[in-house]
């Protein structure tokens, strides 16, 4: 990406206004996905732009935005990483090309897209997110249709030789906003002339899907290829089993990716104080791997992968320290009857992190105060967490506290 500065000029160009059901789609579905600054700088740029060429210079965008340029920059990544914005460039001069967000329903049925927003709210935000954009169905089958054909009401009689009327000049028109795709179509059907496939014989849908199946899960190009063949039987392309395939692949390979997150600790921040057992103990969670304590818990049995993968998104998405980890399993364990409870974890984890706990002493001190504040079902609670205690097990509490003080 080029570096910009204060000087270079740029103009904003878009194929169709906004239109309010679209407006929605991008604050409540894009802007938990890129964040407000690149809706707002999204937003400013249309509001900014005109039909006809307005050159501009950067100083002013980041005067309308109040964003830096190193801010712009990386907002501008955002909107280009998931189709809403188009650049080009020439000599110190932008061209922003603006495209339209998905529709609701677009979104929702895009495999990446869709994915990301249930990751990034949660299942009961985006359920409720989601209730934003349902459409009350009506039985049209009790009903009897009126037809009316357009030659019933109007008479078109052409003179002789009069030619059809034809629009030259450019007109409004949507533009849709798509995801780059993960590898080149074309050095990708390329290779999949070997297995006597051409694109042609692919809806744009079925396309658009590999596009999509191989950027969730991360699949090589040659293996796509080796999918897509292995699913296209005597001329037809079964979507179903493709689905399928791609996910038995990412299944497979998950574990080698959990080995190398969960088998190695590395120990960045080292709590000190504390004398005897407790310090032992401090020592243990910081020098152990979330997968070592688990199977220790589970005296020596491996830990199932759902339990891996919440571990992961504690480290990968939350960017907790093991040690720390190591915390919030034990605190989970003694307070969920002996369950890793994915919403006790995420909730408390949330909590953590906001607070900016680094070491295992600091979160050992956290617990112990939320042990003691907890008079009450907690907001992470719902109804189908059956694992949850409805009370304190007073008992444990004060084995968990006693370790702790």
């Amino acid at each position: 990406m080029k570096t910009r500065t204060n000087s270079d000029t740029y103009t904003t160009s878009y194929s169709y206004p906004m239109d309010e059901p679209r407006r929605k789609c991008l604050m409540l579905l894009y802007q938990p996905i890129i964040g407000s600054s690149a809706v707002n700088l999204y937003m400013t740029l249309l509001e900014d732009s005109s039909l006809n060429e307005v050159v501009s210079l950067h100083s002013r965008l980041i005067k309308l935005s109040q964003l830096t340029m190193e801010q712009l920059q990386e907002a501008m990544k955002k909107l280009q990483a998931v189709g809403l914005l188009k650049v080009f460039h020439k000599d110190n001069h932008y061209l922003y090309e603006l495209l339209l967000p998905m529709t609701p329903n677009q979104l929702y049925h895009h495999q990446v897209l869709n994915t990301l927003l249930f990751k990034v709210l949660g299942k009961e935000e985006y359920l409720k997110t989601k209730n934003h954009f349902l459409v009350k169905l009506i039985d049209k089958n009790v009903y009897q249709e009126e037809k009316i054909s357009f030659n019933d009401v109007f008479d078109i009689q052409l003179l002789n030789n009069q030619n059809v009327i034809q629009v030259k000049e450019p007109i409004f028109d949507i533009t849709k906003s798509k995801l780059q795709a993960t590898y080149s179509r074309d050095i990708f059907f390329e290779g999949m002339e070997v297995y006597q496939i051409t694109s042609n014989q692919l809806t744009e849908g079925q396309i658009e899907l590999i596009d999509q199946l191989g950027m969730l899960y991360q699949i090589p190009m040659i293996d796509m290829q080796a999918f897509v063949k292995e699913n296209f039987i005597q001329g037809v392309f079964h979507e179903q089993a493709f689905h399928k395939t791609c996910q038995d692949y990412y299944q497979t390979k998950v574990p080698e990716t959990l080995k190398e997150v969960y088998h190695h600790q590395s120990v960045v921040h080292t709590s000190t104080g504390g004398s005897g057992e407790e310090q032992k103990h401090i020592y243990y969670l910081e020098t152990t791997s979330p997968y070592e304590l688990l199977k220790a818990k589970q005296g020596g049995k491996e830990p199932v992968k759902r339990e891996l993968q919440l571990i992961e998104s504690l480290l990968i998405g939350l960017g907790l320290e093991q040690g720390v980890i190591n915390v919030l399993i034990e605190f989970t364990l003694s307070q969920c009857d002996g369950a890793l409870a994915q919403k006790f974890m995420e909730y408390h984890g949330a909590k953590w992190q906001r607070k900016n706990i680094k070491t295992v002493q600091e979160a050992m001190m956290e617990a112990k105060k939320e042990l003691l504040s907890i008079t009450k079902e907690p907001s992470w609670k719902t109804q189908k967490e059956e694992n949850i205690q409805e009370n304190i097990d007073t008992d444990s509490l004060e084995e968990l506290l006693s370790k702790y003080n």
